[in-house]
């Protein structure tokens, strides 16, 4: 039997499986600081639980960075997913609005009509939280895109015949001067409803938006919402294009000694970055790993979330939708190429490399690889138009074809390193992780 005395040496997850009781105990002991660390540190598929076992759950959610919020809530999914959704912040609801409605500048209205269910099963309280906090302007671009609305002047005006309603049953109103209907009858049984709701609960409110939506039409309210958007996501490490693409600037290694140094850091500093985490980073089995492995703790948390920051701006320079998977592939492309860099610079030298990432900002770094990579993608370039005839064999699996393919995919517009077919996780073509897959390429060109 677990003595009281023998929780805080046990782990929360492990005891999950043999004892619920204990394990919420042994939870429940630890401070909110360190929940939230142990929460980020944990596989995504438990955290749901874990804030379940808490005794401080609101405050705990709440806690978490916005971005890992929207991730555990798409990762897990269902009730759980709800479960946590409902316990978020405004700031976090916002985000998952921000990163999951917009394609570029694009609104898309499937993802916000599945989003607006959850608000809406979140009960009163939220929908009445969701009128009143969240972004006054996205939601006038909802209201002008999904909602018909006619202010009444005069008794005397027949509202059926004073604008072209959407559908034929009558519009609704509160009070006999708003009226409004919604047109798509599967999202008018959610939204009419979230809209009765607010407006009994803050009819002044309610008003205001209303009239507000009336004054703009549908694209300058998209265009507004664009913006606004846009200047929250850069906060959460999102730049806009022009700005982002900046991280694939070309550094050579010697020019790494004329770059703005790493700012010294402070602990207290590390609790204003921490909304830009992403998910725990991969565990890779590369040089970068034994580098981080040797770092002052502190640095190595601050490595870490600049590490994170930076795929999420891999993610718009590559001009991809921000999406679990598009994050992760930047993530893995951040981590090669840090790799890289680290690797050629160190000359292999971990204790020097350890040096390296304490004196410069991870993105000079980062830019050193990328530079290896263009290097040898202009040489397999130069070498495919001097080698127009050299074809595949048919079978892949023959080392021929397999060089080939590594020569060409070396080449594309954005450099892969071609694993083979027989690739253990079914991915042949991945981004170049380190110098040896880089030297296996020159090799293949100087033969």
């Amino acid at each position: 039997m677990i003595q009281d005395g023998d929780l805080l040496q046990l782990d929360p997850v492990a005891l999950l499986a043999r004892d619920r009781v204990a394990a919420e105990k042994v939870w429940n002991r630890f401070s909110l600081e360190q929940q939230v660390a142990y929460l980020l540190a944990a596989p995504i598929e438990v955290r749901s639980t874990l804030c379940e076992l808490s005794h401080q759950a609101r405050v705990l959610v709440e806690a978490l960075p916005a971005q890992e919020l929207w991730l555990t809530v798409q990762t897990v999914g269902g009730t759980d997913a709800l479960a946590l959704f409902h316990l978020a912040s405004v700031a976090q609801v916002q985000f998952c609005l921000d990163v999951d409605c917009w394609a570029k500048d694009r609104w898309l209205a499937e993802p916000t009509f599945e989003w607006l269910r959850l608000i809406a099963a979140g009960g009163i309280d939220r929908i009445v939280r969701f009128f009143q906090e969240q972004d006054i302007v996205l939601i006038g671009l909802l209201l002008k895109q999904w909602v018909t609305i006619f202010l009444r002047t005069s008794p005397d005006e027949e509202v059926s015949e004073a604008v072209p309603w959407p559908r034929p049953e009558p519009p609704t109103t509160l009070d006999g001067v708003l009226y409004f209907q919604v047109a798509d009858v599967r999202i008018d049984q959610w939204l009419r409803p979230m809209l009765e709701i607010y407006g009994k609960a803050d009819h002044e409110g309610f008003v205001h938006l209303c009239k507000a939506v009336l004054g703009l039409g549908a694209s300058e309210q998209e265009e507004e919402a664009f913006e606004v958007r846009g200047r929250r996501m850069a906060e959460y490490g999102f730049p806009p294009l022009d700005e982002a693409i900046g991280v694939y600037h070309r550094l050579r290694e010697g020019e790494l000694t004329v770059c703005p140094p790493r700012k010294a850091f402070s602990p207290e500093a590390l609790r204003a970055p921490l909304h830009f985490a992403l998910a725990h980073l991969e565990r890779e089995t590369l040089f970068l790993r034994k580098v981080f492995g040797m770092l002052d703790p502190g640095l190595r948390e601050a490595c870490g979330l600049e590490l994170a920051r930076m795929a999420n701006r891999i993610v718009i320079a590559d001009g991809h939708q921000v999406a679990i998977g598009t994050l992760q592939v930047a993530l893995r492309k951040a981590i090669g190429y840090l790799n890289l860099a680290l690797e050629q610079v160190s000359h292999g030298d971990a204790q020097h490399a350890a040096q390296l990432v304490a004196q410069h900002w991870l993105t000079h770094l980062f830019q050193v690889g990328f530079h290896l990579v263009m290097a040898v993608a202009e040489r397999a370039r130069r070498w495919v138009a001097a080698h127009p005839l050299a074809e595949r064999p048919d079978d892949p699996a023959t080392d021929v074809a397999i060089g080939l393919e590594r020569i060409r995919a070396a080449g594309w517009r954005w450099p892969k390193y071609y694993v083979g077919p027989h690739a253990v996780d079914g991915v042949l073509h991945r981004d170049f992780q380190c110098c040896r897959e880089l030297d296996a390429v020159n090799v293949l060109m100087d033969a």
